[in-house]
């Protein structure tokens, strides 16, 4: 080969590597908590005081768990059959957290989480769980309702924005 076909060549992949993407910053390594019946978290009602403290510290040694196994992202069930682990206007308290559907465990979940992730350098993304509404059940007790039995509409909801 001649000094012109090797510079082409050359040439040729410096363009080539000028279109590659960048790497990303940081990898997603990620797992998904479900606050459910308990599978994950929390293993006990926030129902005073000591059981809120318990309930939190299981929270954070699972964090710490996750930590030393290098993830890095946290995706929280924070929405239930239409209710929540955050205060809401429009949708109740889930029983997930104090043991009794629409009552408070005395603090917000979800503020509590974000913030222990912080604390580990962790990204704590919000889950809904969305398949129990579209099977047609009614969840939602308070006067603003936002559940539906039609199925449609949750459809419509759900895919058009």
């Amino acid at each position: 080969m001649n000094k012109t076909t090797i510079i082409a060549i050359f040439l040729s992949f410096l363009s080539l590597s000028s279109l590659a993407q960048p790497l990303p910053k940081r990898e997603v390594r990620a797992v998904w908590l479900t606050t459910i019946g308990g599978l994950d978290w929390p293993h006990n009602y926030a129902q005073g005081y000591r059981s809120r403290e318990k309930q939190q510290e299981e929270f954070r040694t699972l964090l710490d768990k996750y930590q030393k196994a290098g993830i890095n992202t946290i995706l929280l069930q924070t929405r239930i059959r239409a209710t929540t682990i955050y205060p809401s206007a429009y949708e109740p308290w889930d029983g997930c957290l104090s043991g009794k559907p629409g009552v408070s465990p005395g603090y917000d979940a979800l503020a509590f989480a974000i913030e222990e992730c912080h604390n580990r350098g962790a990204a704590c993304l919000g889950g809904d769980d969305t398949c129990r509404k579209m099977e047609g059940y009614r969840m939602c007790t308070t006067k603003k309702k936002i559940s539906t039995t039609d199925k449609e509409n949750w459809r419509r909801w759900i895919y058009e924005p």
